[in-house]
């Protein structure tokens, strides 16, 4: 009876049962460590729209001096609250701070957990750099970096 199929088969449910239970406790503990390099293209696709409002916002008749026109627009908010934004230059100027500053907020989140996980679980990390896929996700951190650079080159009164 030991070579039976049901033997062989009950053996490897309760196998299967010890196995599933020891991964479901080792997936709880390596969350950061299967943290996705690719989360950094999102800050690519946020900061890119923001940069895309600012030039729209220029285009639809704004001033051309993004910082003294941004900080005219929250001044007149704070005056008036029942002000409403009633050009389309002014609701991109708005919308491009908005997602600018959140781009800036996720890279700088993104940065630090990804830098503990290298810290953490570096093994996971260095598979991540050889994998053949990964690795051009990689290059994302540091475009991400110059697009907010250049959201930031606005307020310094540069334009891009």
């Amino acid at each position: 009876m030991k070579n039976s199929p049901e033997s062989r088969f009950g053996e490897s449910k309760s196998t299967n049962k010890r196995e599933s239970s020891e991964s479901k406790s080792t997936q709880t503990h390596s969350k950061l460590a299967h943290f996705p390099i690719m989360l950094f293209a999102s800050v690519m696709g946020i900061g890119g729209l923001s940069l895309a409002f600012k030039k729209a916002s220029v285009a639809f008749g704004a001033n051309a001096d993004f910082v003294d026109s941004s900080v005219n627009l929250a001044h007149n908010q704070m005056q008036n609250q029942a002000q409403n934004l009633t050009s389309f230059s002014e609701i991109f100027e708005c919308a491009s701070v908005i997602l600018g500053f959140a781009s800036m907020g996720i890279f700088a989140l993104l940065l630090g957990i990804y830098g503990l996980k290298i810290a953490t679980h570096f093994a996971q990390f260095r598979a991540e750099a050889t994998h053949q896929v990964k690795i051009n996700f990689l290059s994302a951190i540091p475009i991400g970096a110059l697009i907010i650079i250049t959201f930031l080159g606005a307020f310094n009164g540069r334009e891009s």
